[in-house]
């Protein structure tokens, strides 16, 4: 589904504060040190913020440390090994499959990955070395590091661990978001391992906290109506991919859309 190609740069930015820096902890806040928050903290340094990444887990990378690869469209790879792609196929594939041919962030992604996907992570030091096809494309569209996407994701946490624009702040939960004059101006944060919490205020926050997959009682909640869900679930995605993102996001007054629209896979066995 067409929700998985957003899944390296899905992120919500918070509104911005009033207050002065002087005030602030960071410029930007980031929740999250999987992929989408490991880029998020990168660009946000690149232009000249300082940034503060918390993530609830001891290390990072999130899922991305064991997904796959990427499905990008018309990039310097494709036709280096003489693949002939463009956004008008990819975007006529995916809506074939049953997707909303009028959802304008997909179409925006069809035209935009090349750029703003491969190019951007091949720039930060991520090699693509292949192509793979899959049934759900006319063309080869699935590009792939060296294996499984944690080649991905160590470039990055490389350049975020040496970038001194940048904090990491491990084993700390986002408990609460807050708010002042109606804008959200920073993060109540639970530290996992003493128990002890502190507020953090800054210039925006952005949400890059993964799905809700290793939450069961969500994912059921979830299930499209028009099918009922099995009577026996495995927990496949990040330990933390529990959905507190999108309470926190709601709090904020964002809105969610097609949260029925998971993709399960029918073939997993138990550790």
């Amino acid at each position: 589904m067409l929700q998985r190609r957003l899944t390296l740069l899905l992120a919500v930015v918070l509104s911005a504060c009033t207050g002065t820096p002087g005030q602030r902890h960071a410029d930007v806040i980031v929740v999250g040190a999987g992929i989408a928050g490991l880029s998020a903290a990168l660009e946000a340094s690149a232009n000249g913020a300082r940034v503060i990444l918390l993530d609830v887990n001891s290390v990072g990378g999130g899922h991305a440390v064991k997904a796959g690869g990427f499905a990008l469209v018309d990039t310097e790879l494709q036709r280096a090994k003489g693949i002939e792609d463009s956004p008008e196929l990819a975007f006529a594939d995916w809506a074939a499959r049953g997707d909303d041919p009028s959802t304008y962030w997909a179409y925006r992604y069809a035209n935009e990955s090349a750029a703003e996907v491969y190019d951007w992570l091949t720039g930060n030091d991520v090699e693509f070395r292949m192509v793979l096809p899959t049934g759900e494309d006319r063309v080869p569209r699935f590009h792939f590091t060296r294996g499984t996407a944690v080649h991905a994701v160590v470039p990055l946490l490389r350049k975020v661990l040496y970038d001194t624009n940048i904090t990491i702040r491990w084993n700390s939960r986002v408990v609460a978001l807050a708010r002042s004059d109606g804008r959200i101006n920073g993060v109540k944060v639970r530290d996992e391992r003493s128990g002890k919490s502190i507020q953090l205020r800054s210039g925006a926050v952005i949400l890059a906290t993964g799905g809700l997959q290793s939450n069961l009682d969500e994912v059921r909640a979830n299930w499209d109506p028009s099918r009922t869900p099995p009577g026996r679930l495995l927990r496949g995605a990040g330990h933390f991919a529990t959905g507190t993102g999108y309470r926190l996001a709601e709090w904020a007054g964002a809105d969610l859309i097609a949260m029925q629209k998971q993709e399960i896979f029918y073939n997993g066995v138990p550790d």
